[in-house]
């Protein structure tokens, strides 16, 4: 406890600055991964009776995938529970069946500060690049989020309200969350719904859900979670597009460092395109050196 309260600012000196936390990470990945290739999902679409069949070459690979994660992170306290924290990380991975690889980056700079009373106030500036094999990808997103801790109904609970700015294939769209995590006798309990604002001409997040329950059994670590989703914005073959998904998870820590968790996702749209679904599987390994 004193090492995290260290390295989240509390006990330093103000007005000396002093590294907290200084943290490299390295995990293996192995999972089952639908889209690979960064490819379309749909074999065949059916427009107005007309049947189209994707092209092999561009079409959706799935299989299994093997590889490696990197992450590290140094946080600076400049005052009583304030810290600037800077954290990168990359994963490749490589599915031996198709022999095509697949990698992700990230860098983020954030600002955390506890105000008063257990507020806390929180800027964060975020970058990721993807890179699949037919599919190159840039995204980044400016956050500010406001939080309260405190204790109510026999248990501890924390609120936030955070906004966004994200970028989208149509430029960037202003989102709120709102969320609410309940910390009580039977497990933790976490609550969230974001809701976006339309952008001419793309198709973007308008509202989302998300349901999640963590509890121990069994001497383990479990989680399941649900969600839903809904986007819309934008034209497909001349036809306003609405995509609506949903999706459920269930998480579990076979030991302390490895996760598995299984994963379904369905979508529907206007677009027949986005009509799909899939199935995830992952063994998370999670700072096995650091």
């Amino acid at each position: 406890m004193r090492r995290d309260l260290l390295a989240q600012g509390y006990g330093v000196t103000p007005g000396r600055p002093e590294i907290t936390l200084k943290r490299l990470s390295f995990a293996p990945i192995f999972g089952w991964d639908g889209n690979i290739n960064g490819g379309v999902l749909q074999d065949r679409l059916s427009i107005g009776g007309i049947v189209l069949e994707a092209d092999p070459a561009f079409r959706a690979k799935a299989g299994l995938v093997f590889g490696g994660s990197v992450g590290a992170t140094v946080r600076l306290a400049w005052d009583e529970g304030r810290v600037i924290e800077l954290s990168a990380g990359t994963e490749l991975a490589w599915s031996p069946r198709h022999e095509i690889g697949r990698a992700d980056a990230m860098i983020s700079l954030c600002s955390r500060n506890h105000l008063r009373d257990w507020t806390f106030l929180d800027l964060c500036a975020l970058g990721t690049r993807s890179w699949r094999d037919l599919d190159t990808g840039n995204a980044h997103r400016l956050s500010l989020g406001l939080s309260k801790v405190f204790a109510a109904a026999g248990g501890v609970q924390e609120a936030g309200l955070r906004y966004d700015s994200v970028s989208t294939t149509g430029g960037m769209q202003d989102r709120v969350h709102l969320s609410l995590e309940r910390i009580g006798t039977a497990g933790v309990t976490d609550l969230g719904l974001t809701l976006g604002m339309p952008v001419d001409g793309a198709t973007v997040l308008r509202q989302r859900l998300d349901v999640g329950f963590s509890w121990i059994a069994l001497d383990r670590d479990w989680r399941a979670d649900l969600w839903y989703q809904r986007a819309d914005g934008g034209v497909f073959l001349g036809v306003a597009r609405e995509d609506r998904s949903q999706g459920l998870g269930l998480s579990v820590a076979l030991r302390p460092g490895v996760t598995a968790r299984l994963g379904l996702m369905s979508s529907r749209s206007t677009a027949a395109i986005a009509d799909y679904e899939q199935i995830s599987l992952d063994i998370r390994f999670s700072d096995l050196l650091r």
